[in-house]
């Protein structure tokens, strides 16, 4: 009896439908801040031969656009996928303050909107930190000269220098 629902079981047909839909590849992205440009990219699943287009948009954190990084392409906020392209990337320039310390900074990507048809898939933001480099204690560094009171009766001023 087992056997028999067992074998009838195993000669259904079973048909998938997949829908089309855009992702992004990761969620979360970390950077240092002399990477220079990187690339976020954006996946296009089961949407054979189709043209579609999916709207990317950037937003501001502790990084700032124009300060911190620049979005290189898409420079309109479209990602165009042409027939057979199923992966695309938004491009962004990371701005190094090597040297100086700004501390840890981030901003998020995120697929805001997709052409009729295509779905949005799970991962539709991305957060980007970027690391800082530098030491907290870096805009100390240098030399410093003055003078010290020396515990005398009455205090007498040596002049010091300190590096650092």
């Amino acid at each position: 009896m087992t056997a028999a629902l067992l074998l009838s079981s195993c000669s259904r047909k079973v048909e998938y439908q997949y829908e089309a839909y855009a992702t992004l590849y990761h969620n979360t992205f970390t950077v240092q801040e002399t990477v220079g440009q990187f690339e976020i990219p954006v996946l296009i699943n089961n949407a054979t031969g189709s043209d579609v287009q999916v709207a990317v948009t950037v937003t501001e954190g502790s990084a700032l656009e124009g300060v911190d990084y620049e979005i290189i392409s898409p420079a309109n906020g479209i990602l165009s996928f042409g027939g057979e392209t199923d992966s695309l990337a938004v491009v962004l320039q990371i701005n190094s303050f090597e040297g100086e310390f700004t501390g840890t900074k981030n901003f998020s990507v995120s697929i805001a909107s997709a052409t009729e048809g295509l779905l949005l898939g799970e991962l539709t933001n991305a957060s980007v930190v970027i690391q800082d480099l530098d030491h907290p204690l870096s805009p100390l560094e240098g030399e410093w000269e003055g003078t010290v009171n020396f515990a005398s009766n009455p205090p007498t001023p040596l002049p010091a220098t300190l590096k650092f």
